[in-house]
């Protein structure tokens, strides 16, 4: 609890213009090393050969002060460990967020970006927003990303500056245009860094001619949209300033699933909304002598039902919890 008060205290005082009054732990953000392999790309590195290679990303779709951070995971994003160790298969995570007229909303939201090269003539579609620059995608990186993505050396980059404005926000509605300033093919061994007002562009495997025509000088136009992949909320979600991810909803729609197996107890930190539309934070469980103990799975229905919980997902467990 002393942390957690001394987190909220620095954050009020860093922010006088807001007032936190509640915190928990919130969503898992995955970090990626030299050791993960692609099975799409046979079992080779995801990472550039680079003993300081390390990539961390939220697991789902984020935003910031009306910034998206990272889109939603992409289907390539499936990865296991060269040592035989930790696999993480594809997994559709959610998202909480709340719109600029203060509503929470709680789906699967996502962002679309069409990048066109109007000297060339050519549209691409990306597939994410700073995820892992993984095998058959093409990742658009901002400058609320890595300064390194540390891309495997068979992907071909392009760096932008954004000449249409001097502060570029990705978001809903974005249309920003810059001029390609550097292009790196895969023989050049070079990786560009993500500076400010920049945006670098990296393909690999089936999208690598998405943009291996662009060259030095090329205009490029960049448009973004956020939209829910269930159809339900996009009004809401083109609306939203803040948006964290999480997984495992054992409530949504007013429908009450399952979490984990029946009978186990974990940890678990959640977020939901009642059908009233108030928010809810709650944490439950907690790790002692090396054991971690939680509530059984077929108590959350139950919990539902006592909060009066129209939406709820966990954020994080275990031992973050």
């Amino acid at each position: 609890n002393t942390d957690i008060n001394k987190m909220v205290s620095e954050y009020n005082t860093q922010n006088p213009n807001k007032s936190a009054i509640a915190a928990i732990n919130a969503d898992l953000w995955w970090m990626y090393v030299g050791s993960q392999t692609e099975p799409a790309n046979k079992g080779n590195a995801l990472l550039r050969d680079d003993s300081n290679a390390s990539y961390s990303t939220s697991l789902g779709f984020t935003m910031s002060n009306g910034e998206i951070y990272t889109s939603d995971r992409m289907l390539q994003e499936s990865y296991t460990h060269s040592s035989g160790g930790t696999s993480l298969p594809y997994e559709d995570y959610i998202s909480f967020g709340i719109t600029s007229d203060f509503v929470p909303v709680i789906s699967n939201p996502n962002a679309a970006v069409t990048i066109t090269n109007n000297t060339k003539g050519t549209t691409a579609e990306a597939d994410g927003i700073n995820r892992t620059p993984a095998y058959n995608t093409l990742v658009m990186y901002t400058d609320k990303g890595p300064t390194d993505n540390y891309a495997n050396n068979d992907a071909y980059e392009v760096k932008i500056k954004i000449t249409s404005t001097d502060d570029y926000v990705i978001g809903h509605g974005t249309d920003i245009t810059g001029t390609v300033e550097a292009v790196y093919s895969p023989s050049s061994n070079a990786n560009p860094i993500i500076d400010s007002n920049y945006i670098v562009l990296t393909a690999r495997g089936a999208q690598y001619n998405s943009i291996s025509n662009y060259a030095v000088g090329d205009e490029v136009n960049i448009k973004v949209s956020i939209y829910d992949q269930s159809g339900k909320y996009t009004k809401q979600w083109e609306k939203a300033t803040d948006a964290i991810a999480g997984h495992f909803p054992f409530v949504y729609d007013g429908v009450r699933t399952s979490t984990i197996a029946a009978g186990e107890t974990y940890p678990a930190t959640f977020i939901g909304i009642t059908t009233s539309g108030n928010v809810v934070m709650f944490t439950e469980g907690a790790t002692v002598d090396g054991g971690r103990y939680g509530i059984k799975n077929e108590k959350y229905q139950q919990l539902a039902e006592d909060l009066d919980l129209k939406d709820c997902f966990m954020l994080d467990g275990g031992g973050s919890s």
